[in-house]
């Protein structure tokens, strides 16, 4: 059963998740926010320390793996928040070089 809803997964692959209904700016904008915001920053440092910690005192198994997908997806959301961040900052530096170059 388990094969067969991988099988479906891939060949649906984005259907699945609807990206149609998801406003992407309204999601970079977050990503973008939640750089600056210390609420998140301290989120992520306790998160990653209780995930790491757990993982420390020898999970095995079903147990570790699940901690493992935790941790994966929490650094995604970093190199998200990261490459938003990068973005926003390489377009900014473009407008002020044109800016300068018009002058």
């Amino acid at each position: 059963m388990k094969f067969i809803i991988k099988i479906l997964l891939k060949i649906l692959g984005n259907n699945v998740y609807q990206i149609d209904q998801i406003d992407e700016a309204k999601m970079r904008d977050w990503l973008f926010k939640s750089l600056a915001e210390e609420g998140f920053k301290h989120y992520f440092t306790m998160r990653k320390k209780y995930l790491m910690g757990l993982l420390g005192l020898g999970a095995e198994g079903k147990e570790q793996q699940r901690l493992l997908g935790r941790l994966d997806e929490l650094k995604g959301l970093q190199a998200n928040i990261t490459a938003e961040y990068k973005r926003r900052k390489s377009a900014d530096d473009e407008r002020i070089r044109r800016r300068k170059i018009a002058i």
